[in-house]
């Protein structure tokens, strides 16, 4: 299901010219695992992007970001990101 939504948002802004970029997909996962979340579901999140045709994954763990943070890249200091 989760697979669909994604191939959904990624069709929905990917134009249909030949020379068009893949783009920069960031997911932040919802919920608050006691523990966090693991290195195998990090990695569930990442491969989800890649196979909906991404250029590059960022995972956010954190608060919500601006439209702002997201365009320029540069995230706040509270929260944790890997790419």
């Amino acid at each position: 299901m989760a697979e669909q939504v994604v191939n959904a948002f990624v069709a929905r802004v990917k134009t249909r010219s030949v020379l068009a970029m893949s783009p920069i997909i960031v997911m932040h996962p919802l919920g608050k695992p006691e523990s966090g979340f693991t290195q195998v579901e990090g990695r569930a999140f990442r491969e989800l992007a890649f196979g909906a045709g991404a250029y590059k994954v960022v995972l956010w763990y954190g608060g919500e970001l601006t439209d702002q943070e997201i365009l320029s890249g540069q995230y706040p200091s509270h929260g944790r990101v890997l790419e």
